[in-house]
């Protein structure tokens, strides 16, 4: 007899682990939409900003003419989008993708109840592996494009000397620190804890 999808439904909201890593995964795949989505929209805004306060670079008038203005409804997140895809940092089908990630992150964001207990559903493990690629191909290009050719000391026999494929940047840097310690937790992560720690300690007590 074929078991009903009521009952799988429910041996699957009762399985702690499957809850567990249901939760995990869930709030990893939604951070990681974050930190993507910001690197999208901060990186080209600040690149064509002129002024920054406490909250970050300020919209200047160059940034929505040559970004704000390539989205009919100048959303910032759709227009950085065009900007890249015309500037030949991503194509049509990174932009399918995009969105494809953006819908399962709604998904998960408003629909959790469902993720948790529906047979049916599950967190899509592709679509973050995509998150990840995305953030590394625009990240890496901000890097070796804009960033170190604008450096005062930067020369082309150290450009040429950069391991160009493995550059990261703190987005990169913090998505895989979190993707380590949820997976692949190890003693060195445990390690670097204990002596930040301590580094602070000594900092505030000579203060």
């Amino acid at each position: 007899m074929e078991m009903t999808k009521n009952d799988k439904d429910w041996l699957k909201f009762l399985n702690p682990q499957t809850v567990y890593r249901n939760f995990i995964l869930s709030s990893l795949y939604i951070t990681g939409y974050d930190l993507l989505k910001n690197s999208l929209i901060n990186q080209i805004q600040s690149f064509y900003a002129n002024s920054w306060d406490e909250k970050g670079p300020q919209i200047s008038e160059e940034y929505k003419k040559k970004v704000l203005d390539l989205d009919p409804n100048r959303n910032r997140l759709k227009a950085s989008l065009s900007w890249l895809k015309e500037s030949d940092v991503i194509d049509q089908n990174d932009i399918d993708t995009f969105e494809k990630i953006t819908l399962h992150r709604n998904e998960l964001a408003h629909e959790t109840i469902k993720i948790l207990t529906d047979s049916e559903k599950d967190i899509d493990i592709d679509l973050f592996l995509e998150i990840r690629n995305l953030l590394k191909k625009i990240d890496q290009w901000f890097i070796l494009e804009v960033e170190l050719p604008t450096e005062p000391d930067m020369t082309l026999e150290k450009m040429n000397s950069i391991d160009k494929e493995n550059v990261q940047s703190m987005n990169m840097i913090m998505l895989d620190y979190m993707v380590n310690l949820i997976f692949n937790p190890t003693e060195d992560v445990n390690e670097a804890y204990e002596k930040f720690k301590e580094e602070l300690k000594k900092k505030y007590e000579n203060v």
